[in-house]
C-alpha cells in the first residue's frame, strides 16, 4: 500500500532530522573575538582551517535537511493522490513522526539562532555566518512542510479516524486547545 512508503519516507526523513539534531553545537560559540588579536601563521591557519570545517558542516545539515523538506514536500502531494476510501495515518505513527521532525527543527532553529547572535565581521566568519542563516531558514521550512503535511493527512484522513484522545475535543474549549496542539502552541 502506498501508505507504507509514506511512512518509510517519512521514517527516513525522521531519522536524517535526528541525526543533524545530534550534531548541532549546544553550547554558544563567541566568533566576535575571532579576528580581533594579532595571529601567528600556525594559528591563523587553525582558524582557518576551524571556519572551513564548521562551514562545510553546517552546508551539509542545510543540504540534508532540504532532502528532508523535498521528501516532505512530496508527501503532501502525493497524499491527494490517496484512495478517499483508505486511511493514511490509522494509528497516528506517521502524525507522530511528522511531530519529532517539526520539534527537532524548531530546536535547530534555536540553536543555530543563539550561535548567529556572535559574529566579527571577518570574511571567514561573515562565510559561516551566511551558512548558519542558510540553516535556520530551512529548518523554518522544514517545520512548515512537516506541519503541511499533517494538515493534508489529518484533512484526508477525517472522516475514517476512529476518535482518538489526544486530538479529539467535546466542546469549544476542548476544540481550541485541540487545535493549539496541532499548530503547536503552547496550550
Amino acid at each position: 500500500m502506498l501508505h507504507h512508503s509514506m511512512l518509510a519516507t517519512i521514517d527516513s526523513a525522521a531519522a536524517s532530522i535526528h541525526a543533524v539534531e545530534g550534531h548541532i553545537p549546544r553550547k554558544n560559540i563567541n566568533f566576535s573575538l575571532i579576528g580581533v588579536f594579532p595571529i601567528k601563521k600556525l594559528a591563523d591557519w587553525m582558524l582557518n582551517h576551524f571556519f572551513s570545517r564548521l562551514n562545510n558542516h553546517f552546508s551539509r545539515i542545510a543540504k540534508e535537511s532540504a532532502s528532508v523538506c523535498f521528501e516532505l514536500e512530496g508527501i503532501a502531494f502525493g497524499i491527494d493522490r490517496m484512495p478517499i476510501d483508505e486511511c493514511i495515518d490509522e494509528n497516528g505513527r506517521i502524525w507522530d513522526k511528522l511531530e519529532s521532525i517539526k520539534q527537532s527543527s524548531k530546536m535547530i532553529k534555536k540553536h543555530v539562532e543563539k550561535m548567529l547572535v556572535n559574529f566579527s565581521d571577518t570574511q571567514r566568519a561573515l562565510e559561516l555566518k551566511a551558512t548558519l542563516e542558510q540553516v535556520s531558514g530551512v529548518m523554518s521550512e522544514l517545520y512548515a512542510m512537516a506541519n503541511h503535511a499533517q494538515w493534508k493527512i489529518t484533512e484526508h484522513d477525517a472522516n475514517l479516524y476512529q476518535v482518538q484522545h489526544l486530538y479529539s475535543a467535546s466542546s469549544k474549549k476542548d476544540a481550541e486547545a485541540m487545535l493549539d496542539k496541532i499548530m503547536g502552541m503552547p496550550g
